[in-house]
């Protein structure tokens, strides 16, 4: 895994910094995830543009649209998806299972990983000073990775 990072103000939702997010990563990234926060017209457009897709469960109030934008495809295939393995609680569970969207837990430990290594806060007071931090700190994290992850196995209790 490959740390990218993109720092904004406390005010700039996930799904305004996802666009953003996709310009600086490589073009060998074939699908991201993203909670329900990210099921936003400009997060399915900036994944199209890029050429990645995006999994990320539709709100439950989510509507199909009949002539949807090119963008819109995916997110309307999900909500066909959802609808056909049920539509409740269950049927989106299932739908997240099919669709691997656990691989987002992974970001999340990652995240943890990183607040445990670096903690949660940036010291730095500015903006240019916070992003720069964040760079240096996400390179660091990206040293120890090459150097090896730790190695573990299941033992019979």
């Amino acid at each position: 895994m490959r740390w990218a990072q993109k720092v904004d103000t406390a005010n700039v939702a996930d799904c305004d910094i996802y666009p953003k997010f996709l310009e600086i990563s490589p073009e060998t990234v074939e699908r991201t995830y993203g909670d329900g926060a990210y099921d936003t017209e400009s997060c399915y457009q900036a994944s199209k543009a890029h050429g990645s897709s995006l999994i990320s469960p539709p709100q439950r109030n989510a509507v199909f649209h009949e002539k949807a934008l090119p963008h819109l495809k995916a997110r309307n295939n999900a909500i066909l998806e959802i609808l056909g393995l049920g539509g409740d609680e269950k049927g989106r569970g299932l739908w997240k299972k099919l669709k691997g969207y656990h691989k987002r837990s992974l970001g999340e430990t990652a995240m943890f990983r990183f607040k445990q290594l670096f903690g949660n806060k940036l010291r730095s007071r500015s903006l240019e000073g916070q992003r720069a931090e964040a760079r240096v700190k996400c390179e660091a994290l990206n040293i120890m990775t090459r150097l090896g992850m730790p190695e573990g196995e299941w033992l019979a209790a």
